[in-house]
């Protein structure tokens, strides 16, 4: 489980559980990779998420909150996700 994300004045008090049946996390840790400013890739053993971060008004202010927009399965464990120029390479 993914609990906190911190950026330069973004603390998002959210969190990203870790698709149904992945592999034992002990084994493949949680690999992150931010896009952009506002978006973020998950890759979690053979599972890649990607997450944008949102906000919305509240009466204590505004709230970020993370949004999974993108899901799906590999054939293959996630050891490693880098962005090269406006793609994404999982390794």
């Amino acid at each position: 489980m993914l609990r906190s994300l911190v950026g330069s004045e973004m603390c998002i008090r959210d969190s990203i559980e870790r698709p149904g049946g992945s592999p034992n996390p002990e084994l493949h840790r949680c690999i992150l990779c931010w896009e952009d400013s506002v978006t973020l890739t998950i890759g979690w053993g053979d599972s890649i998420q990607v997450g944008k971060i949102g906000r919305h008004a509240t009466t204590r202010g505004h709230q970020r909150f993370v949004e999974i927009v993108q899901a799906y399965q590999t054939d293959f464990f996630i050891c490693g996700i880098a962005s090269w120029g406006l793609s994404l390479i999982h390794i």
